[in-house]
Order: structure tokens, then sequence, then C-alpha cells
């Protein structure tokens, strides 16, 4: 799946809600490796991440962890995203991914009422 690029991704998302932790394994490993081939990737990963359930969610912020710095670059941006969801969203992933990031946002929150 990985080889077949953007067209890939939204079968792979449907795999993180699978009730096999093995199926949503392969699945957030073949979207860190898709998203890694195709770096433009990572903010359509990142865009799906309001219409997901916590669980695939959960397994989407492994997929972001092995990314790195590209997908932490691509979820802070969305932290200033129109949509509430999509703002929230990546705001939890990046509490997942590095616990500090909620005093960032408090900071930014604070200065702009």
């Amino acid at each position: 799946l990985a080889d077949l690029g953007p067209p890939a991704v939204e079968p792979l998302l449907e795999l993180l809600g699978d009730a096999d932790p093995q199926v949503q394994m392969w699945g957030w490993m073949t979207l860190a490796d898709l998203a890694g081939n195709h770096l433009a990737m990572v903010e359509r990963l990142v865009q799906a991440l309001p219409r997901l359930e916590p669980s695939a969610r959960s397994q989407l912020t492994r997929a972001f962890d092995l990314l790195g710095e590209p997908a932490h670059a691509a979820l802070r941006a969305a932290l200033d995203d129109g949509d509430p969801g999509l703002r929230d969203a990546a705001f939890a992933v990046l509490q997942e991914l590095r616990p500090d990031a909620g005093e960032r946002k408090s900071k930014r929150t604070s200065r702009n009422p």
C-alpha cells in the first residue's frame, strides 16, 4: 500500500480503527512509511485527525512520532487553523508526543483572549 502513495491514505486510516491491534500497528507503520517517502502527505494526515476516533488518533500519533520534526511542525501549524476540531486534535497529539506542548498553548492563548 505504501507504494501507492496518496491513494493509500484512506484505506490505511481505516485500519487504525480495526479491532485487531496488529492490524492497527501495520496501519500506522505503513502510514509513517508513506508520509516519510511523501512529506506532503504529513499535512494530509494532520488534516485527517478531527474525523478519527480517539483510538485511531492514538495509533496515528505513533506514525507522527516516527516521522519526527516534519510531523511535529505540521501539528504545530495546525494549532492556528480555523477549524477548532483540527486545533484540538493537533493539540492532543502534540501533548502525547511532547507533554510540555500544553504550556506553550496556554501562553499563546493568554496573549490572545
